[in-house]
C-alpha cells in the first residue's frame, strides 16, 4: 500500500493537474485519494488552488520561477508554521517570481525563440514548453497548497482533549461507559483512567490496578488500546478481560473477537506480540508472553454467566458474592448442603436469588446492602 506524505503528494498532484503525470502516477494519486482521508482533503485544496491561480499565471509572459528555490522557501514556511518561529506570510499574496535566486538561471515562458535568463545571458538554451509548464505548475501548486496548509495549521482551533477521567471501584464491581459507547465493567478494587480526545487516532485507557471487562464498540479507524505497566492490549471491537495479577503479571482473556497483545519486554525471546481469538488467553510477564488455558470461570465476575451443576449452595453463594460484590449469609448452615443446578446468563442479583428461592424452597431477604438466605435445609 502506498504511504501518504504531504509534500510528495503535492508534487504528484501538481503533475496530474498539469497533465504531465504518467498512467502509473495517475493511478497512485487515485489510490491515495481513495484510501487516505487527508490525501483527499489535500487534493481538493490543490485542485481549487490550481483552478483559481495556475491557469492565469501561466498566461503571463514575464513569469520566471526557480522551482528548487520555491520549494525550499515553501518548506521553510511549513517548518516555521510547525514550530511557531514566525507569523504567517500568505503565499497567495506574494509575487511568485520572488522565489527565483538572481544568480540562478531561470527559464521564462514567452512566444519568442530567444529566452533571457535571470543571469543576463540572451542566448540561453531553451527547454521544452511541456517541461516549463510542469515546472511552473508544480511550483505554483506547491506554493499555494503550502500557503493553505500553513494557514490551516496556524488558524485551526485547538481540540478539546477534555480532563483526565479517573475511575475506581471500591468494594464492589462498577460499570462505566467510554465516550464512544464502549462498556467497561471494573472488578472490585480496580482503577483505570483515560483522557478522551476525539481527534486522536486511538481510544486509549490506562488500567493501573485490578481487572476490567471491556465490551468495545467496533471502529476500524480508531483501535481501542488498554495500556498497562507490562504491555498493551489492542482491539478494534470485541469483548475481553484484562486482569493485573499483582505487579509482575497480567492476564488477558478473550470472550469474543480478536485481540492483539504486545508486551513491553520479551523481544529477546521473540515472544513480545501475540494475537488472541475467542476462547484464548495469555499471561504478560516481565520476560514476555505466555499462553495459558482459557477458563471461563475467570470471567464469571464480568460476564455474570454462572453455571451450577449439583453444586452445594454454600459454594454457589461464594461465587455469587464474588460476582455481585455483596455478602450473602446462610441463616441455617444446613441449607449450605442443598444442591443447586442452574444456569444464569448475565442476570441481575435479585433475579438470581428469586430463581434460587423457587428451586430450593429458600427465602432471600435483603438487609441493608447484603442478603440473608433463610430455610430449613434439604
Amino acid at each position: 500500500m502506498l504511504q501518504y506524505n504531504h509534500e510528495d503528494f503535492a508534487v504528484l498532484a501538481a503533475k496530474v493537474l498539469s497533465g504531465n503525470a504518467s498512467v502509473q502516477e495517475e493511478g497512485q494519486l487515485k489510490e491515495l485519494v481513495t484510501t487516505e482521508p487527508e490525501a483527499k482533503k489535500q487534493f481538493e485544496s490543490l485542485k481549487m488552488a490550481w483552478e483559481l491561480s495556475v491557469p492565469a499565471a501561466l498566461e503571463r509572459e514575464d513569469l520566471a520561477v526557480d522551482t528548487s528555490a520555491a520549494w525550499q522557501k515553501v518548506q521553510a514556511k511549513m517548518h516555521r508554521a510547525k514550530t511557531g518561529e514566525a507569523p504567517l506570510i500568505p503565499l497567495a499574496s506574494a509575487d511568485i517570481s520572488s522565489y527565483a535566486k538572481p544568480e540562478t538561471p531561470v527559464i521564462s515562458i514567452s512566444q519568442g525563440t530567444k529566452h533571457k535568463t535571470s543571469g543576463g545571458s540572451a542566448d540561453a538554451p531553451v527547454r521544452s514548453i511541456s517541461f516549463s509548464v510542469w515546472a511552473i505548475a508544480a511550483s505554483l501548486v506547491l506554493a499555494v497548497s503550502a500557503g493553505i496548509w500553513v494557514f490551516m495549521q496556524q488558524n485551526k482551533p485547538m481540540p478539546d482533549k477534555g480532563p483526565t477521567i479517573a475511575l475506581a471501584a471500591d468494594n464492589k464491581s462498577k460499570e462505566a461507559v467510554y465516550p464512544d459507547g464502549s462498556k467497561m465493567t471494573m472488578a472490585a478494587g480496580a482503577e483505570l483512567s483515560y483522557q478522551y480526545d476525539p481527534t486522536n487516532t486511538q481510544r486509549r485507557v490506562r488500567l493501573s490496578k485490578g481487572a476490567c471487562y471491556f465490551q468495545v464498540e467496533k471502529n476500524p479507524e480508531k483501535p481501542f488500546v488498554v495500556n498497562t505497566a507490562l504491555g498493551d492490549v489492542r482491539v478494534l471491537g470485541t469483548k475481553f478481560v484484562v486482569s493485573l495479577l499483582g505487579t509482575d503479571s497480567a492476564r488477558v482473556e478473550v470472550q469474543e473477537g480478536r485481540v492483539s497483545v504486545k508486551a513491553n519486554a520479551g523481544e529477546a525471546s521473540g515472544i513480545d506480540t501475540a494475537l488472541l481469538t475467542a476462547g484464548q488467553a495469555l499471561i504478560i510477564t516481565p520476560s514476555g508472553l505466555r499462553r495459558i488455558e482459557f477458563e471461563a470461570e475467570n470471567m464469571v465476575w464480568a460476564t455474570k454467566n454462572l453455571k451450577f451443576s449439583s453444586t452445594p449452595l454454600s459454594d454457589a453463594v461464594e461465587q455469587i458474592e464474588k460476582v455481585y460484590g455483596v455478602k450473602v449469609k446462610l441463616e441455617n448452615p444446613a441449607s449450605g448442603r442443598c444442591l443447586l443446578t442452574a444456569i444464569f446468563s448475565n442476570r441481575s442479583l435479585p433475579e438470581v436469588l428469586e430463581i434460587i428461592e423457587g428451586t430450593l424452597n429458600i427465602k432471600a431477604e435483603k438487609e441493608g446492602e447484603n442478603y440473608v438466605l433463610k430455610g430449613e435445609g434439604c
